[in-house]
């Protein structure tokens, strides 16, 4: 059964090796924003005034606090976030902004310092917070989500012709999922790198909805669970993200199309430091379609391991990103 609901988007879409670690840390406890700016930190070398205001004598690069500052090789800085998380923690930071123009997003790049679990990207028609960096929880997300990373995501690029949207007015939210089980504590400036189109050239607007089951009980040894995304409407998919987290070791990702028949998106190994998103050909799927979520688990603990935005806890969820974006907002497609 589908169903459209905010109840999670704490998930995707990206993560570090230092927050990868065995030891067991605190659930939840810990994280805090430090302050940090939607757009850059205007600590450049240019011709700004130290500022980011461009008109005066100091050591800032001009524009590193402006909206979409250049971040070189193409990539425009979209939003960022300064946190600090105490040694054998875990916890949530969201970054909100305020988008000032209407900006369309041909590809993204995560920036993902260690203790970086995973970020998850989306967005309010109209802002639900006051702008900036703050503590929050996985469940802290907007009406439709846009992107996602885990650890080790690379950047990715939109097919010829498909954007994500953000109109002037619109809140994001990068939700940001810390993880420290080191010995001492970690500060980073996790965040979210973009490339932009102009509007002559968007054939279709994009969305990012996670498929997969919500329930899980994985008792010891191999267990493979399973769940359904049934679509509510005409949509084409054009890449997936693989996101489960420790005990992962195999997902496969089957669409099940009236167009195109049985279509394989992803059947391989699992490793939760190398999250990626795997672009596809063009999955034409229909109303009433499918998509099938099997996550195979190594649990070598003596616990049965259940469903939570923890670390220690389990996902199993396809980022799957579709066009057109659906007619109502919505985060995922969960049985």
């Amino acid at each position: 059964m589908t169903k459209s609901t905010n109840i999670f988007v704490g998930i995707l879409l990206a993560i570090t090796m230092a927050a990868c670690g065995d030891d067991s840390p605190n659930e939840n406890n810990g994280a805090s924003g430090t302050g940090g700016d939607a757009g850059g930190d205007g600590d450049g070398d240019g011709d700004g005034d130290g500022d980011g205001d461009g008109d005066g004598d100091g050591d800032g690069d001009g524009d590193g606090d402006a909206f979409l500052a250049p971040a070189g090789d193409g990539w425009k800085t979209l939003i960022t976030g300064d946190w600090e998380l105490p040694a054998g923690t875990e916890g949530y930071v969201c970054v909100r902004l305020t988008i000032p123009e209407d900006t369309l997003l041909s590809g993204m790049k995560p920036l993902l310092p260690p203790g970086t679990h995973h970020t998850v990207l989306s967005i309010d028609e109209v802002p639900v917070e006051e702008d900036g960096t703050a503590e929050c929880d996985a469940f802290a997300n907007g009406e439709r989500q846009l992107g996602g990373s885990g650890v080790g995501t690379e950047p990715y690029d939109y097919p010829q012709g498909v954007a994500m949207e953000l109109k002037a007015g619109s809140q994001i939210t990068l939700n940001l999922h810390l993880f420290n089980t080191s010995e001492d504590s970690l500060t980073g400036t996790s965040g979210l790198l973009v490339k932009t189109m102009e509007e002559n050239d968007v054939e279709s607007f994009a969305e990012t909805i996670l498929a997969g089951p919500i329930m899980l009980e994985i008792p010891p040894g191999r267990v493979v669970q399973s769940g359904t995304c049934t679509f509510t409407q005409d949509a084409t998919i054009f890449s997936v993200l693989p996101h489960m987290h420790q005990t992962g070791v195999h997902m496969k990702v089957v669409a099940h199309s009236s167009v195109m028949g049985e279509v394989e998106l992803f059947d391989d190994a699992y490793s939760f430091e190398d999250q990626q998103v795997y672009p596809l050909d063009m999955i034409e799927m229909k109303e009433g379609d499918t998509v099938e979520v099997d996550c195979t688990y190594e649990n070598e603990t003596e616990d049965t391991i259940i469903w939570g935005d923890s670390s220690l806890a389990e996902m199993c969820f396809a980022g799957l990103a579709r066009f057109p974006a659906s007619d109502e907002p919505m985060t995922g497609c969960f049985n």
